[in-house]
């Protein structure tokens, strides 16, 4: 007596042709490039916080969307999502903030915020990074459009006679 199939039998066929379209579907489901890094993004913005100086740092990265929560970042594209976990912070996450933006690109405080009888331009400075602050959603964290280009600034300033530091933060 023959126990084995004969190979012109149909459900050999099938059988074979199913296994090679599951095994196809597994193989073109695996990512063709890295997620992007988001240790590395960390690590850039760490090493600006981390500096006894004011300091900034840029990083290119490949990222389509971020997140930040101020002591986390996310970064995301078609292949993936990385977290890291910040050393230093809380970062701020400028936003659409314009005044923000030109004190992380370089203008200083008194360039972006006129003094005025009310408010000195280091208390403006401090009431919209704290004002930024507080827009970030550390439990649900906004997903946002990412650059090319991770910029990270530390700005050092006083108000009400204690000295306190800002790391601005924009994609």
């Amino acid at each position: 007596m023959d126990l084995e199939a004969p190979a012109d039998a149909w459900y050999v066929w099938v059988g074979v042709a199913l296994v090679s379209v599951a095994a196809m579907g597994i193989a073109l489901g695996f990512p063709s490039g890295p997620p992007p890094d988001a240790n590395a993004a960390a690590n850039a913005i760490d090493r600006a916080a981390g500096s006894a100086h004011e300091g900034s740092a840029t990083y290119d990265h490949d990222a389509r969307f971020y997140w930040i929560d101020g002591e986390r970042i996310a970064m995301q594209n078609e292949h993936g999502v990385t977290k890291a976990t910040l050393a230093y912070g809380p970062v701020v996450p400028i936003g659409d903030d314009l005044e923000l933006e030109r004190v992380l690109h370089g203008e200083r405080l008194t360039d972006v915020y006129p003094s005025n009888a009310t408010r000195s331009p280091q208390r403006q400075f401090d009431e919209d990074v704290a004002a930024a602050l507080a827009s970030v959603d550390s439990v649900d964290p906004e997903w946002r459009a990412a650059g090319e280009t991770l910029s990270v600034r530390v700005v050092d300033y006083e108000v009400g006679g204690g000295e306190r530091r800002a790391v601005l933060l924009t994609m």
